[in-house]
């Protein structure tokens, strides 16, 4: 016997898809317009505080008839990720191709790593018990803090947890993974532009959003800059007054000449990943109180679970082998300011493994220790950045010849 008013309300729900179908695709014809007619004024096809006045109004329209402020949220995204896409200003998920991804971003610093990553304990223990030490060696505590077998698990996790149907505000230059990881979560990224003549100096959003949330990496992974406490404590006031968490990604902290505390109440992000070279290598961990057992619920969900060895040889290296590392990190420095200074302007952050110099983009290929390729580095193409954690004889003869095809131009 045939339920018939099962099938009229299928009909029914059927219908409504295909009418939020035919709406968007005249939206997205209208949003192509929406692009003509800015370029006719000369203005930006981004415009972020629109944006936020439609999630805004999707959100209270959303509470008139009971649907959940997330996934009007969600939907919203939705519809402006295809409008952007048919204006020209994405590709696919990501704001950048979907070529450009890790490796537009060339490392050189795992020779001087390397001697970390050999396993410093070889006893077997509990998931658990792993994760106590690393949180006894990072001094935070224990149940605040989720492990994972690499840094992209990491922030895929918070990200899922905190960006889902939210506006994220991030800051140029940031890897391509990144934009892309907010896009997969359900989040929206908006990208704030940053100066090298300003030492590429994080400051606040020019707008807020309650509930929405600010993305913000120390060391930057692309420009390994590392953002003052001063600069931490601005964007630490912002949140706070503005109810916008902030996402910390404290990638190379541990490994850094000094290491920069997250701002107070951020979900932080770090790991010994740029150890070796990768995003996606090493152990990392998110330090998010009262956010931990969702973690840890999405960690399982999405089969991140690192071993226990491997966070125990974390706790390891960072409790007994920085010294060491930051010495040599040091002294690479001192040979850089020695080889630059006077020959190029440069800006030198307080921290990280780089020095940023204005100059020309291919020359610095040429060298061997300067890095300037693709979006990657953000839409800044005067300027590069030189890599001190090569070994002493590659970075001698890499700064020469940078130094002397500067000279011929």
């Amino acid at each position: 016997m045939i339920d018939t008013g099962l099938d009229d309300l299928r009909l029914r729900s059927k219908e409504l898809l295909l009418s939020i179908v035919r709406s968007a695709a005249e939206r997205r014809l209208i949003a192509v317009d929406i692009a003509g007619e800015k370029l006719r004024l000369g203005l930006p096809v981004e415009d972020p505080s629109v944006e936020g006045d439609l999630w805004a109004a999707a959100i209270e329209e959303a509470s008139k008839y009971g649907m959940d402020g997330r996934s009007a949220g969600r939907l919203t995204w939705i519809l402006v990720r295809d409008a952007l896409a048919a204006q020209g200003v994405v590709g696919g998920e990501a704001m950048y191709p979907p070529a450009v991804q890790e490796d537009d971003v060339v490392r050189l610093d795992v020779d001087l790593w390397e001697h970390l990553v050999e396993p410093g304990r070889v006893s077997p223990t509990s998931l658990e018990a792993a994760e106590a030490e690393l949180a006894g060696a990072l001094g935070v505590n224990a149940g605040s803090l989720v492990a994972f077998p690499s840094w992209k698990d990491a922030v895929t996790s918070v990200l899922r947890a905190v960006a889902d149907g939210v506006g994220v505000f991030t800051y140029e230059p940031i890897h391509p993974w990144i934009i892309s990881a907010i896009w997969s979560s359900g989040g929206r990224p908006y990208r704030i532009h940053r100066e090298m003549s300003d030492c590429w100096r994080p400051l606040p959003p020019e707008f807020a959003r309650r509930g929405w949330a600010i993305l913000v990496e120390n060391p930057d992974y692309v420009t390994g800059v590392v953002h003052g406490a001063g600069e931490m404590s601005e964007l630490s006031a912002f949140s706070a007054s503005s109810g916008m968490p902030i996402i910390h990604l404290g990638i190379c902290g541990s490994l850094s000449l000094r290491d920069p505390e997250a701002p107070e109440g951020a979900v932080s992000i770090g790991g010994i990943g740029c150890a070796l070279g990768s995003l996606d290598a090493g152990i990392s961990w998110a330090i998010a109180p009262g956010l931990s057992d969702r973690l840890r619920r999405l960690r399982d969900a999405l089969g991140a679970l690192p071993r226990p060895v491997d966070v125990s040889s974390a706790s390891a290296i960072l409790g007994g082998s920085m010294g060491a590392a930051r010495a040599a990190v040091s002294g690479r420095l001192e040979v850089l300011r020695s080889i630059l200074s006077g020959r190029l302007d440069y800006c030198e952050p307080s921290s990280g493994p780089h020095i940023f110099a204005s100059g020309h983009r291919s020359p610095a290929w040429r060298s061997g220790v300067a890095v300037a390729r693709g979006v990657a580095f953000g839409d800044y193409p005067g300027e590069f950045r030189v890599n001190f954690m090569v070994d002493e004889d590659a970075l001698r003869l890499g700064l020469g010849r940078l130094i002397l095809s500067l000279s011929r131009i």
